[in-house]
């Protein structure tokens, strides 16, 4: 009986218990909030650094032509293929001995010609002393011109002056034997020898200039805005200075150059200016900044005050960025972008120094939607010349 009490009393408990329960309803969980990158924005003082690359060649470069002809009897050791010859250095000797005869022929002809005027002198002054002794109507006449042997005098010394000419022309041509460097240079193309008869006009061999080189660096027009270009962007006045960087021997080499001039013409199908950066010197350095070497240039321009400097993945179409704010919500902001460029964009107004930016890419993106910061990086803007670094923070 006691037990049929308990069981009686355990199902009403169970169903009233059941009766007092509410209804279960199904939610489905909101879904989570979109993960993004973001990096920090550096903010300050920014120098613009306009990249470019090009071929390195000389400032100068000529053929090697005799202007007397002959058989070369002696060559340079340097005559070769690479060689070097500092200005003024010989290079080679054409054989001087037929010219060194006409010297002397012009000289001997001189000399009689001096003494034929020497000669005709003496013969005026005796005839216009006599002339003044037997024909004189007072001493202050003087006699006709060819009483007084004036022709014969003005023809004696035309020819003194035509074979000194002659004799200099003779001394020009023994020179012209002896061939020199116009400048210090080195040697290309050589083509002579020894034993090897030369005329004028022949060309002996390829040379240039080593004083310094010239990289043409095409550039889009607008970069120009960024850079100084004398006879460009301005009168005259030292253009902006450029580090010149190749890989050679197997190691990164530098050099420093300077923004010397534009090229006349821009270039007909690209439209892009040819700017020619110049180096001094390029063969003190070892190894040198050798003709023919493909190199990257890095032209120094002007430097931007109060400016931040984001990455491009930052920027949005119509010149936005997304900020996320401290309560990690994104927020629309339009910036004024003063240049691009493959290290980042540089901007004037729109984000200041430790914002975040995202670099990440959302769709359906709203402005004020919640969002997860998946890493903190700060992007600093790159020094002269560098890459833009990330630092995790």
């Amino acid at each position: 009986m006691v037990v049929l009490i308990l069981l009686a009393g355990g199902v009403f408990l169970f169903r009233y218990l059941a009766a007092q329960r509410p209804d279960l309803v199904r939610e489905d969980p909101p879904p989570p909030a979109p993960m993004v990158r973001v990096e920090k924005v550096s903010a300050g003082t920014h120098p613009v650094i306009v990249l470019g690359e090009g071929t390195v060649s000389p400032v100068r470069e000529i053929r090697v032509v005799p202007e007397v002809s002959g058989k070369v009897i002696w060559l340079s050791e340097s005559m070769k293929d690479g060689g070097s010859f500092a200005q003024g250095g010989l290079m080679l000797t054409i054989d001087p001995r037929d010219y060194e005869v006409a010297v002397a022929q012009a000289r001997a002809r001189l000399a009689d010609a001096k003494a034929l005027l020497q000669r005709a002198k003496e013969e005026s002054e005796a005839a216009t002393q006599e002339w003044r002794e037997h024909f004189s109507p007072g001493p202050d006449q003087t006699p006709p011109s060819l009483v007084a042997r004036i022709p014969q005098l003005e023809a004696a010394q035309a020819q003194v002056e035509a074979l000194a000419a002659d004799l200099e022309r003779a001394k020009l041509n023994l020179e012209r034997t002896r061939i020199t460097a116009p400048f210090a240079g080195r040697v290309t193309d050589k083509a002579v020898d020894i034993g090897q008869f030369v005329a004028p006009g022949q060309v002996l061999a390829g040379f240039f200039d080593t004083s310094a080189v010239e990289i043409v660096v095409p550039l889009e027009d607008h970069e120009l805005a960024w850079f100084d270009v004398p006879g460009f962007t301005q009168e005259g006045g030292q253009g902006s200075p450029a580090l010149v960087r190749a890989t050679v021997a197997g190691r990164e080499r530098t050099w420093q150059g300077t923004v010397s001039r534009a090229q006349a013409r821009l270039d007909t199908r690209s439209r892009m200016v040819r700017v020619v950066v110049r180096v001094e010197n390029p063969y003190a350095q070892k190894p040198p900044a050798a003709v023919g070497l493909f190199a990257s240039v890095e032209i120094q321009g002007k430097t931007l005050p109060d400016v931040a400097f984001i990455p491009r993945a930052a920027l949005r179409q119509g010149d936005l960025v997304w900020k996320v704010d401290e309560e990690s919500r994104l927020r629309f902001a339009p910036v004024t972008v003063a240049r691009i460029s493959d290290e980042g964009v540089i901007v004037t107004s729109g984000v200041s120094q430790g914002e975040r930016v995202v670099v990440s890419l959302l769709h359906g993106v709203s402005d004020g939607m919640l969002v997860r910061v998946a890493n903190s990086n700060s992007f600093e803007a790159p020094a002269a010349g560098g890459q833009a670094r990330m630092t995790e923070e």
